[in-house]
């Protein structure tokens, strides 16, 4: 009796059951996500599972990025869009359609081209307002650039401490609020009583010039500028009394000092 032959990859794709698209479609061969394609049994469920699939070709994204019926769903949306093949044109289409969950993760995942995660970054920052507060707190602590940047001009004291955690943060992100002689008592005291940033010149200064920085973080603060900084400060006439009463005690000390 002679054999039948096995159902090419194409043809299995077309008729298996839900279950065995569930089991194959994240490590299926292109031909058989192919077939997936046009099986009767293929739902969203089962289309985000073939989306986790990193072997799919540029050319069955595409034909996925495009059919609006695949398209309807968030998720679905979001999947394509982050996936590694897909053609740019169609993931910088997707972004604006984007929820901000998917633009957040699609902002730290180190696949995804640098226009791309730039364009990412800047939509989910015109929408930090849609955000619940304990996810931009998330947010503060591992956002990328442009995202850190737009939580800073928040001059939230609740995200401020971990923005000032996230390995993304620039010094001028910092000195954006310690120069602003109208940002907060508050951020400016979490900052000056921040090891790490407090601890750089220019922000130690500029912390220090700022009337609106707690006079007690000010006044340790003073203690550690450089002579020609403290000079500047005893002449300020606009800064506190005791600050530069402070300074002029520091230079008296340090002229002792090398006596």
């Amino acid at each position: 009796m002679e054999q039948q032959a096995a159902p090419s990859q194409l043809e299995q794709g077309k008729t298996d059951s839900p279950n065995q698209l569930r089991d194959r479609l994240a490590t299926a061969p292109p031909p058989y996500a192919e077939g997936a394609l046009l099986n009767p049994r293929m739902d969203e469920s089962l289309l985000a599972v073939l989306l986790r699939n990193q072997g799919l070709t540029e050319s069955l994204l595409t034909r996925i990025g495009n059919d609006e019926q695949l398209m309807r769903s968030d998720e679905i949306k979001g999947a394509v869009a982050r996936h590694p093949r897909t053609p740019r044109v169609i993931s910088m289409h997707l972004v604006k359609f984007l929820q901000w969950r998917d633009l957040a993760e699609m902002c730290k995942e180190q696949e995804v081209s640098a226009a791309l995660r730039t364009l990412a970054e800047q939509t989910l920052a015109s929408r930090l307002n849609q955000i619940p507060a304990v996810e931009k707190l998330k947010l503060a602590r591992t956002g990328g650039r442009g995202v850190v940047s737009a939580l800073f001009r928040c001059r939230d004291p609740r995200l401020v401490p971990e923005l000032l955690r996230n390995p993304r943060v620039a010094e001028r992100d910092v000195s954006m609020l310690t120069r602003d002689q109208t940002t907060p008592s508050t951020l400016l005291g979490v900052i000056a009583r921040d090891e790490k940033w407090s601890s750089r010149p220019s922000i130690r200064l500029s912390l220090v010039e700022n009337r609106a920085t707690p006079l007690s973080d000010a006044l340790r603060l003073v203690k550690a500028l450089p002579t020609l900084n403290l000079r500047a400060i005893r002449q300020n006439p606009r800064l506190p009394s005791p600050l530069r009463a402070e300074a002029a005690k520091q230079l008296v000390e340090r002229q002792k000092g090398r006596r």
